[in-house]
């Protein structure tokens, strides 16, 4: 058998695993009334030994946060890229923020459960922490092309305005709207803009 082929076969055996566990951490968090998943469910649920999950994410904290980041990808995290980075920053901005708010709805539960084993697992609250951190670097990198485009009003400065961002692209202001006060993707997706919009750019 050529090496070539050897390598692509174990390369697809690899994927085909990777989708197998991804799948099997998914069908466990979101398994139950409330949220439990162990590296020995998980590994049953897949059909593999543990000691795969272990060699190849770590921890448990890692398969969450790679199950996490899987979500993030299938529910069009790469589409709120593509429009935050429009070369026109403010209509990237009225874009991208009624778009994240349909990713956090196309897999809400799934994120939801995800942060509530977070509250139990402080390896799984650093992950979340790191998210935001990144996330906020983003927003600030946003802000100043806002800032440079001469759009933001001008007592608003870029950090500020990359504050707002921060606290509009977050799950927990999605959570929050949506259970408390009953609205949909749609819903907040124009309200964000709303507030962004009147917050942030100049008349």
């Amino acid at each position: 058998m050529p090496r070539q082929y050897r390598m692509k076969a174990r390369a697809e055996t690899a994927e085909e695993t990777r989708r197998k566990v991804l799948k099997a951490a998914r069908e466990a968090i979101l398994a139950g009334p409330t949220p439990a998943v162990s590296m020995g469910d998980v590994a049953r649920r897949a059909g593999v030994a543990r000691s795969t999950l272990y060699s190849t994410y770590g921890s448990l904290a890692g398969l969450v946060g790679a199950v996490s980041v899987d979500a993030q990808m299938r529910a069009g995290f790469d589409r709120v890229l593509e429009l935050f980075n429009l070369p026109d920053a403010a209509e990237g901005m009225i874009r991208a923020l009624p778009e994240g708010a349909h990713m956090y709805g196309s897999d809400y539960e799934m994120t939801r459960r995800v942060r509530v084993l977070a509250r139990l697992d402080p390896e799984v609250m650093n992950g979340l922490v790191l998210g935001d951190q990144v996330r906020a670097g983003g927003m600030r990198y946003q802000a100043d092309r806002l800032s440079e485009q001469g759009r933001l009003r001008p007592e608003v400065t870029p950090e500020r305005a990359a504050t707002l961002l921060w606290l509009l692209t977050s799950f927990d202001t999605y959570d929050g709207l949506h259970t408390t006060w009953g609205m949909d993707s749609d819903q907040i997706g124009e309200l964000l803009v709303a507030i962004a919009g009147r917050s942030l750019l100049r008349d």
